[in-house]
C-alpha cells in the first residue's frame, strides 16, 4: 500500500501518484502505474476542475496506463489532460507556473518498472537535480545495468542526487524473493497435479488486485493451452493489450482455470465461497458432477508475511 504524500521536495511544482490535499496546487502530474494506492485522489471532482481551471496543467503517464484510465468510466474524463510518454526516451515537458515560480522545463525519462502492465518509474532532470521516483517495481539481479537511463553515453552510471523508492518488501527477513518466472512455475505445477485428478477438478485463482496477475495469465496459458476465464469487465479492460487478452476469455464453459472474481456484495456478506463453488457458478462443458476446487491465491505479501514468521 503506497503511502507516499505525492509531493518531491526537489521538485515542488509537480505531484507523483497522489491527486488531493496539497496536491492540488501542482502543475505537472505523474502517475506510474494504475493501481489503487497510487491514484488517490485522481477520479474527484476537486482533481478535474484543477485541470480544466489551468491551462498546460496535464497528467503524464505511459501509454499502457493511459489506454486503462480512458476505458475506466471514472477516470475518462480526464482523457483531454493525459499525455502519454514514450519509454526509456527523454522528454523536456514545460512545468507551468504556481505563484511567484516561474514556468521552467523539466527532462522526464519513463523506465519500465516490470510491476504490471504500463508500470515505469520516473527519472527526473532539472533544476531540482536528478531524481528516481521508483513507484511499485520489480527488477532482477543484472536488470539495472540494461537500463539506458540510468547511465550517460560514455556508460558510467549517472549520479542520482535524490531517490524516492519503493521499501515494501525491504526487511531484513527477506534476502531471497522467488523470481516471476519460479512463482509462476509453481503456481502451474499446483494447476497440473488438480486437473490431473479427475474432469470435474477447477482452478480458481483469487487474485484481488485490478493489474499485475498477467505474467501467471500468459503462462498458464502457453503451459496448457487452455485461457483464463475472467470477468467481462476485466477481459474488456485489456480491449489494447492483445497479447495479455489472447490469455483469457470471458466465456466460463470453455475452460478449467478460472480467475473471475466475486461481486462486492458477496464479499462484504461474506458469501465467498471460492473452496466450494466459482464466482461465475459455471462449469465447463461435459463437466457433469459437483466440481472440486483448488483455490490459488497469488500474494507477494503473504510471502513476505510468512517468511518474517518462520
Amino acid at each position: 500500500m503506497s503511502s507516499f504524500s505525492g509531493k518531491i521536495k526537489e521538485f515542488p511544482q509537480i505531484s507523483v501518484d497522489r491527486f488531493d490535499g496539497r496536491n492540488l496546487a501542482s502543475t505537472a502530474y505523474f502517475l506510474s502505474h494504475a493501481h489503487s494506492d497510487h491514484m488517490i485522489g485522481l477520479s474527484s471532482p476537486q482533481f478535474l476542475d484543477h485541470l480544466e481551471s489551468n491551462s498546460g496543467v496535464y497528467l503524464y503517464c505511459s501509454a499502457i496506463t493511459a489506454r486503462f484510465l480512458q476505458a475506466s468510466i471514472r477516470h475518462r474524463p480526464l482523457d483531454p489532460f493525459v499525455r502519454p510518454l514514450p519509454p526509456e526516451e527523454p522528454v523536456k515537458i514545460t512545468v507551468p507556473n504556481v505563484a511567484e515560480e516561474a514556468s521552467h522545463q523539466l527532462c522526464v525519462t519513463l523506465i519500465p518498472a516490470g510491476h504490471c502492465p504500463g508500470s515505469v518509474m520516473f527519472l527526473f532532470e532539472g533544476r531540482g537535480g536528478t531524481v528516481l521516483y521508483t513507484g511499485d517495481f520489480r527488477t532482477s539481479v543484472g536488470d539495472v545495468e540494461r537500463i539506458r537511463a540510468l547511465h550517460n553515453s560514455d556508460g558510467t552510471v549517472k549520479a542520482v542526487d535524490s531517490l524516492h523508492i519503493d521499501t515494501t518488501f525491504c526487511h531484513r527477513d527477506i534476502l531471497h524473493f522467488p523470481s516471476r518466472e519460479d512463482s509462476s512455475s509453481a503456481i502451474c505445477d499446483l494447476v497440473e497435479d488438480w486437473l490431473a485428478r479427475g474432469n470435474n477438478h477447477l482452478i480458481h485463482l483469487v487474485c484481488p488486485a485490478k493489474y499485475g496477475y498477467e505474467y501467471v495469465y500468459r503462462s498458464l496459458h502457453e503451459r496448457f493451452g487452455m485461457r483464463v476465464h475472467v470477468s467481462r469487465w476485466k477481459y474488456r479492460m485489456y480491449d489494447t493489450v492483445p497479447e495479455i487478452q489472447d490469455a483469457l476469455t470471458p466465456d466460463a464453459t470453455e475452460t478449467w482455470i478460472h480467475a473471475c472474481d466475486w461481486r462486492m456484495r458477496e464479499i462484504e456478506e461474506g458469501e465467498d465461497q471460492s473452496d466450494r463453488q466459482l464466482p461465475c457458478r459455471c462449469v465447463p462443458f461435459g463437466v457433469d458432477t459437483a466440481p472440486s476446487i483448488r483455490v490459488i491465491r497469488p500474494s507477494a505479501m503473504f510471502y513476505t508475511v510468512y517468511q518474517s514468521a518462520k
